[in-house]
């Protein structure tokens, strides 16, 4: 985290080798005086709980990838968690796999105010999670992190992530101004697929109930089939074609998608 106040968040996506996603949400908080605080979110099948730190409890390193809330450690090699209160109760260790990190960060896009980047569209954790009793056991199922930092987001705002065996989807699209202006990664049949306004891709739409990518050839359609939960978990489609050839469709009941559309109240 820079000098200056700020928020940095993390996401990090965990299927579960009964079928269920585990997402962890770590987040640092600075203030104007430079005193830290965190907050670890747990977002799982419908429900959002959260364990809340303070001072000498949050510990940061110069890695963006190394972080310490309470007794929990977050990293790029994976995850000791232990975390309890009358309502939550999280232990467990995770290892992660080689990273798979992706180019195009959506700070790099014009008008953004916050930094944002996939530091692994897809990799593999091993471990085992208990959370309020209900037990989360990885072999080598895949997973996913990300990176946010800044002070906002956009007034308008869709992010989409998928994962299943061996691949993973993410897509970002926000409004800069009246622009609309995407990034996305696509890693399939061991093939990694960027888009970007960056490198000339073209929103066609998008809304909350999904988006239409157009880059050369390529058309990527993303639809939300159903209504997020509280954790942001619902049923997702994702289609890429190749001129008329369809690569890939795709549907996944534990897609993680959120949606952020604030109007303006003002003339600014």
């Amino acid at each position: 985290m820079g000098k200056g106040a700020g928020h940095t968040a993390w996401q990090i996506r965990l299927q579960s080798a009964e079928g269920k996603q585990l997402m962890l949400i770590p987040g640092v908080t600075k203030d104007p005086t430079g005193a830290l605080s965190g907050r670890l979110l747990v977002l799982s099948q419908g429900a959002c709980r959260s364990l809340d730190y303070g001072g000498q409890a949050v510990q940061q390193s110069g890695k963006m990838t190394h972080l310490r809330l309470g007794q929990s450690v977050l990293t790029d090699r994976g995850l000791w968690l232990h975390g309890a209160t009358p309502e939550l109760n999280l232990q467990g260790t995770v290892h992660f796999g080689p990273f798979l990190p992706v180019r195009y960060p959506l700070h790099r896009l014009p008008g953004m105010d916050c930094h944002q980047k996939v530091l692994s569209l897809y990799h593999q954790a091993r471990g085992r999670v208990e959370l309020n009793g209900d037990v989360f056991t990885f072999r080598d199922t895949p997973a996913y992190m990300d990176l946010y930092a800044g002070k906002k987001l956009p007034r308008q705002y869709f992010w989409a992530q998928s994962l299943w065996r061996g691949s993973s989807f993410t897509l970002a699209v926000a409004r800069c101004g009246r622009l609309s202006l995407c990034t996305a990664a696509l890693y399939y049949k061991q093939r990694l697929l960027r888009l970007s306004s960056l490198s000339g891709a073209r929103v066609e739409r998008w809304d909350a109930e999904g988006a239409a990518i157009r880059w050369g050839r390529y058309l990527l359609l993303t639809d939300v089939l159903s209504r997020p939960d509280a954790a942001g978990e619902c049923a997702l489609r994702v289609r890429l074609w190749r001129d008329e050839e369809l690569l890939l469709d795709h549907r996944d009941m534990l897609a993680t998608v959120w949606y952020r559309d604030e109007k303006k109240t003002d003339d600014s």
